[in-house]
This record gives C-alpha cells, sequence and structure tokens, in this order.
C-alpha cells in the first residue's frame, strides 16, 4: 500500500533564532485507513505540527525538512507550497478537525450555507449540487438535514457542532484529517459517539487521521501508530498497542502513570487524615430552576423550559460532592444557581446562614465570598489587560477592604498556596502555560476565603500530567483550608479520584447518589451504567 504523507526529518524553529527549534527531526509514514495518535504535554510541539501540515505556520515560525503528500500519482511538498497550491490542496486532500467548534464556525452563516461554501470551492458543481451534496454530509454525521441545513452555531449543542465540523472536514472526501483535540470539551456519552463516527467514516471514505489529543485511553482507542512527543523530541513512536501495553521511554511511563486512580486515592488516604466534619455547608431541598421562553402576541405560549427539577443534597465542610452527567442535564445551570447568576423557581437553599432562594442583592455579595467558581477555560476568565497583582488587588481592596500592605501579604501567600513564583504577580495571563492559568484561576477564587468551592470542568482541557497537579492542589488546600467542593465534571475517573460521594444527574434530575469507591462496581441504575460504559 503507498503512503498518502510522508514527513521526513521535519524541523519547526523560531523565524529569529533558528537554532531554537519547536519541533525537532520529527518523521512518520501516514497509510489510508490508518490512524497516527500524537501524544504529549501542552507545549509539546503537537498543534504546531498540525498547523504546518495545513500551511497555517504563523510567520514567527519557519518550517524545514519534507512532508510528501501523495495524491494521484504525484507528490506535494506541504512545506514548499504557495498560497495558490494551498488553495487546491487544503480542504480538498488536507482538512482539519478543531478543538473548540463554536470559534471554527461562523456565527453569521447557518451550518449548511457553511458546508455548502467548502463544497462549491473545491468541487465544480452547481449550488443547487451543492445543496444536496450539503446535505448528504450531514445526514453522514448522523444529523437530520432538513432540521440543521438552516440553523445557526448558536442553536446547536456542543456535540452537534462537533459534527458539522466533522462534515465540513469530510464533505471533500479529504485523503487526510488532523482531528486536534476533537472531544476534549465533549461529555463521555457525546465523546464516544463523535469517535466512532470518525471510525465509520475513516472505513467508508478511506481516510488517513492524524489525532493529536492529551488523552491517552482515546489515543490507545482511536489509532494503529502512536507517537509520543515532549519539549519538540519524539520520545517514543510505534506501534500503539506495543507501545501502551510495553512502553520504554520514561516519559511515556510517566504519562501512562499519571491517570488518577483508586489505588493513587488509597494510599493519599492513608497518608492523611480526612478533614470531613458533620458541619453542614450547603443544604438544598427540592430546588428547581425555570426559564420563561419568549413569546408574543403571534405566537403561542410555550411551557417554561425546566433545565433543573426537584434536587436535594447537602455538602459537608471538607467533602467533595461529584456532579457527573451529559451535556445538558443542569450540570452547569444548577452551579449557576449557587452563585446567584440564575435564580431558584421552587424549593430551598441554604448555605451556611443565608437563604440563596430569597438573599437580595447585599446578601449576595456576603455570599459569594463563600461560594467561589474556578473555570473551565481560565485565559477567558482573567482579564487580559491586566496583571495578576491587578486582578487579585481589586478583589481584595472591593471586597475585603485590606489596606495596601496586607493586600501585598495576602497576594504572596495567595502564590504560595497555589505552588506559584511571587514574580507571579507581575505578569499577564497570557505569559503562562495552561496549568499555570489553572493555578492563578485557584489563587483568585481563594483570595476572599470561600468555604465551598464549584468547580466547573476545571481541568478538563489540561493535559494529563498538568490535570494530576491540579487535582493534587485541589486536594492540598481541601486539607489545609477545610474547604468542601462540588466538582462538575464529564470524565468519571477523576471525579471518582476527587470525590467523596457522587451524584448522577439525568435531564435535570438525579439519577443516583453512590459512594465514589462504589461507582465502577455498585452502581445501579441503567443511565449511570451507560456512562460508565461510555468511558474508554
Amino acid at each position: 500500500m503507498n503512503p498518502v504523507l510522508k514527513v521526513e526529518n521535519l524541523n519547526i524553529s523560531l523565524a529569529n533564532a533558528p537554532h531554537n527549534c519547536v519541533v525537532k527531526d520529527l518523521s512518520f509514514t501516514l497509510y489510508p485507513k490508518s490512524t497516527l495518535a500524537i501524544v504529549g504535554e501542552s507545549g509539546s510541539g503537537k498543534s504546531i505540527t498540525a498547523l504546518t501540515l495545513m500551511g497555517l505556520l504563523p510567520n514567527t515560525l519557519i518550517a524545514e525538512g519534507a512532508a510528501l503528500l501523495h495524491v494521484d500519482n504525484t507528490a506535494i511538498n506541504l512545506l514548499q507550497c504557495n498560497a495558490a497550491q494551498w488553495q487546491t490542496v487544503r480542504g480538498k486532500q488536507l482538512a482539519l478537525i478543531f478543538q473548540e467548534p463554536m470559534s471554527a464556525l461562523n456565527p453569521s452563516m447557518t451550518m449548511g450555507n457553511q458546508i455548502k461554501e467548502a463544497i462549491l470551492v473545491h468541487q465544480q458543481c452547481d449550488v443547487h449540487k451543492a445543496v444536496l451534496l450539503a446535505k448528504e454530509a450531514l445526514n453522514e454525521v448522523h444529523l437530520d438535514s432538513e432540521h440543521l441545513f438552516y440553523k445557526y452555531p448558536h442553536q446547536l449543542s456542543g456535540g452537534q457542532k462537533q459534527r458539522v465540523i466533522i462534515a465540513m472536514a469530510m464533505c471533500n472526501k479529504p485523503a487526510i484529517v488532523i482531528a486536534d483535540e476533537p472531544t476534549t470539551a465533549l461529555d463521555a456519552q457525546v465523546q464516544l459517539e463523535i469517535v466512532l463516527l470518525m471510525k465509520q467514516l475513516q472505513e467508508k471514505h478511506g481516510t488517513a487521521f492524524i489525532f493529536i489529543t492529551h488523552d491517552l485511553k482515546l489515543a490507545q482507542y482511536f489509532s494503529n501508530e502512536l507517537m509520543v512527543l515532549q519539549k519538540g523530541l519524539v520520545m517514543e513512536q510505534g506501534n500503539a498497542k506495543a507501545i501502551f501495553e510495553t512502553p520504554h521511554a520514561i516519559y511515556t511511563k510517566s504519562l501512562l502513570n499519571a491517570a488518577p486512580t483508586i489505588a493513587k486515592k488509597e494510599a493519599y488516604a492513608l497518608q492523611y487524615p480526612s478533614v470531613l466534619s458533620s458541619r453542614t455547608v450547603l443544604e438544598l431541598n427540592h430546588v428547581e430552576v425555570s426559564y420563561n421562553t419568549f413569546s408574543s402576541i403571534f405566537t403561542k405560549t410555550k411551557p417554561a423550559i425546566q433545565p433543573v427539577k426537584d434536587i436535594s443534597f447537602s455538602i459537608h465542610q471538607g467533602e467533595v460532592l461529584g456532579l457527573v452527567g451529559e451535556s445538558g442535564c443542569g450540570k452547569s445551570t444548577l452551579a449557576k444557581a449557587l452563585l446567584g447568576l440564575v435564580p431558584f423557581s421552587n424549593g430551598t437553599a441554604t448555605f451556611e446562614e443565608y437563604d440563596l432562594v430569597k438573599a437580595k442583592k447585599a446578601e449576595w455579595l456576603k455570599i459569594r465570598k463563600g461560594i467561589q467558581l474556578i473555570f473551565q477555560d481560565p485565559l477567558a476568565s482573567l482579564n487580559p489587560k491586566l496583571t495578576i497583582k491587578e486582578v487579585l488587588r481589586e478583589l481584595l481592596q472591593v471586597h475585603l477592604h485590606y489596606d495596601k500592605s496586607t493586600i501585598e501579604k495576602r497576594m504572596r501567600s495567595l502564590m504560595d498556596l497555589v505552588q506559584m513564583p511571587t514574580d507571579t504577580l507581575d505578569k499577564y495571563p497570557h505569559q503562562f502555560s495552561g496549568g499555570q492559568r489553572q493555578r492563578i484561576g485557584i489563587a483568585r477564587a481563594l483570595a476572599l476565603e470561600p468555604r465551598l468551592l464549584i468547580c466547573d470542568e476545571s481541568v478538563a482541557a489540561l493535559d494529563v500530567q498538568i490535570q494530576a497537579q491540579i487535582l493534587d492542589l485541589f486536594l492540598l488546600l481541601k486539607r489545609e483550608l477545610s474547604l468542601s467542593y462540588l466538582f462538575i465534571s464529564h470524565d468519571l475517573q477523576v471525579v471518582q479520584y476527587m470525590s467523596d460521594n457522587i451524584l448522577v444527574m439525568q435531564n435535570g434530575n438525579i439519577a443516583e447518589r453512590i459512594a465514589a469507591n462504589q461507582l465502577y462496581s455498585q452502581a445501579t441504575q441503567p443511565y449511570t451504567k451507560q456512562l460508565i460504559a461510555a468511558q474508554f
């Protein structure tokens, strides 16, 4: 079988410092219907390699070597293509599936028109034929083309948007598809559906995939070949199954050992005493959240949407309560209600001595000191114009009214808590890695001395080693500050490692409450078993 892509001695370096290589001596061969998974921590060179192969490398970087794309008995060196050549190659022979579909899709165009545009550029056909091919592409990814063709991106769920991106990538039947973290932000069931869909399309069209991910379980499931990158260097390369069974490189072993496990959790419990107490921090009884739908004199009145229905639970001091469920089940809506960002429509909710259902604006200022949120994307949640010192100073001045010397001491102690150097305070958010930014996000949440932290997918976008460090930091802070957590995630393995108890949420209801250590062995509800079965 002839290869579709052969990369030889690829070197990517800074344009103004050619000796400073971002990727060094990378070589691989890709065949039809095969999948190469590229794994490694953030900054290892995975995405830069993908951008190079797509001709999207920024001007500040230069690529040397060879990347030969074999099409119709001719070889095209992708590193030497000009703009006109890229117009015929990119989208037709090479396609890219992005990590964040909402950013990749045009918010002002319907789904159908975006796919139709890609078809018209690369295929010799009229508009009517392009519409038919666009609908066929949507049907291929198991979407209702008649219903979704005229929808805009904001009207679709995360899983649906990712399917549209796949349809757009596959609509011109490319020889190679590069999938850059295509399932990171998706829940387990949708993630499984997307991966199975890509495998089906690969078999149907003979497409070769380059699959970039930090999820080792996903790489093991999806790939034939595996490449492990660290700081731009290939640490290990070869048959995926063989590497996962008997890794040779120390770095590969460290990646595999970084995953959270019950054994690690039990070892941690033996080393440190529990800080769990009988004091109740948060108690919910039969709470509900409802949204009134828009109506006018020209439309029929629609019933209210109820994303949270009849939920009851409590969190004690020092307890970590996990909350899992598929996208749209009401997890984030519940978190917003606990922070007063949307109102509860029914039931009772008590945080310490405060009534969250009846709280007024002045009370919410006090409540939010006690309940803080750690976001999934710390870069988006930090003001890019402010240094870390300015971000923290504003909080401490407005909410705690500290004087200048006390603010300085508190900021330094916060950096110590999250294990960051004090010179962090004088830098801007863009100057940090993903893991460092998440530590800064945690420091900001801790600034007001909260008793309850809500972690909403706070480690979902981090690679496995950074994820392990952040999880251990959460456990350290729980132990030192007697914090309580509501830990929201779609990764059951992470939730089990972090939590004392787990709530499984389905369609706004609590389907099951179970001790974390019993999740995989004693789950009773069909939906919980379905979530477990969807894990790789």
